[in-house]
């Protein structure tokens, strides 16, 4: 990986810029020469691939003793989970919040 993050830093002699957005859907179609994008740009890499981009400034994961619910703090809750285009809706609470997802029992 430090080969990788070398390679985009902007001080080193012919260096290119950063992973590019086009760089990231590339990787997510399975088109990609390798992993980097995965690495280097693993929100964008997973939003890409379908995974909910909403959460911002999560703080912990927990899940309950019966592996029945985890249970997400995150310290706020900002525009991109309030704007009524994603997966999540909830109001905008700078004060944080503690999200429950309930696990479903494998078949």
């Amino acid at each position: 990986m430090k080969a990788w993050i070398d390679e985009y830093n902007p001080g080193q002699p012919k260096a290119n810029t950063w992973i590019t957005d086009a760089d990231i859907v590339a990787w997510a179609e399975g088109n990609a020469a390798d992993n980097r994008a995965a690495f280097l740009e693993s929100r964008k890499a997973a939003a890409a691939k379908g995974a909910t981009a909403e959460f911002q400034k999560m703080e912990g994961v927990l899940a309950n003793p019966e592996g029945t619910a985890l249970y997400m703090a995150l310290a706020e809750v900002r525009k991109k989970m309030s704007d009524d285009l994603g997966d999540l809706n909830m109001p905008e609470n700078r004060c944080g919040m503690v999200y429950k997802m309930d696990i479903a029992a494998p078949d």
